[in-house]
């Protein structure tokens, strides 16, 4: 039986709706390791800035990338250089974007993550 033999069965006994069901959790499954393996590529090599701000540990590149604030556990994602790359490269949504950076930036970093959130629109962040 070919593959499209044995998609064409799957689709009589289980439905077309649960054939597109399984399939879309199984992209999901490769955008999120796909997104992933990106996000430590762009945590490799950067450097830690902590004179700048008393408040802040800054992990940046040629701008920050990231702005952990360690006295309320917040990491800060710059909006232009990681969020909106996991947003129209990978199709990730903002929860998915959250977990994703608070969970490889929190462990690749060993720092403790509860918050986080993207610099849009906070002109606090240079470069964010």
């Amino acid at each position: 039986m070919t593959n499209k033999e044995k998609l064409q069965e799957m689709i009589k006994t289980e439905g077309i709706d649960s054939v597109r069901k399984m399939i879309d959790e199984i992209s999901s499954v490769d955008k999120q390791k796909l997104a992933k393996d990106w996000l430590i590529e762009q945590i490799n090599g950067l450097i830690i800035d902590i004179k700048s701000n008393p408040d802040y540990i800054i992990y940046m590149k040629d701008v920050g990338y990231f702005w952990y604030e360690h006295k309320k556990c917040t990491l800060w994602v710059s909006y232009d250089k990681i969020w909106s790359i996991l947003e129209s490269k990978f199709g990730l949504n903002g929860q998915e974007i959250r977990n994703l950076c608070g969970g490889t930036v929190g462990e690749t970093l060993k720092i403790k993550v509860d918050t986080t959130e993207n610099t849009l629109g906070n002109y606090y962040f240079p470069g964010g």
